[in-house]
């Protein structure tokens, strides 16, 4: 599957424009907890393996558009060295020996 935008820019700005900065960054936090809480629920045996898949996606998908508004939010160019910094780590912890 080709990497694609899923959140168009000016669903991004509208956002941004009709709540503010500081409710978008709070948003963030809720959002990517509401994630996390999902993921940790899908091993609990007393939980409906159906509704938490379903809610996991769910969940994805806000974080996903959430991110996208924190590009905007935050300093996109630090954001992408800190992502290439973490990459290499990565690269250089886990994946050396296979070059």
């Amino acid at each position: 599957m080709k990497n694609q935008k899923l959140v168009p820019a000016a669903y991004v700005n509208k956002c941004i424009k009709k709540w503010g900065v500081q409710s978008q960054r709070n948003k963030i936090i809720e959002e990517c907890l509401e994630l996390a809480l999902a993921l940790q629920q899908t091993s609990c045996v007393t939980k409906d393996k159906k509704n938490n898949e379903s809610n996991v996606y769910s969940e994805l998908a806000d974080v996903i558009i959430m991110m996208e508004q924190a590009k905007k939010i935050f300093d996109y160019e630090r954001i992408k060295f800190n992502v290439k910094v973490k990459l290499r780590l990565l690269d250089e912890k886990y994946f050396n020996d296979e070059k």
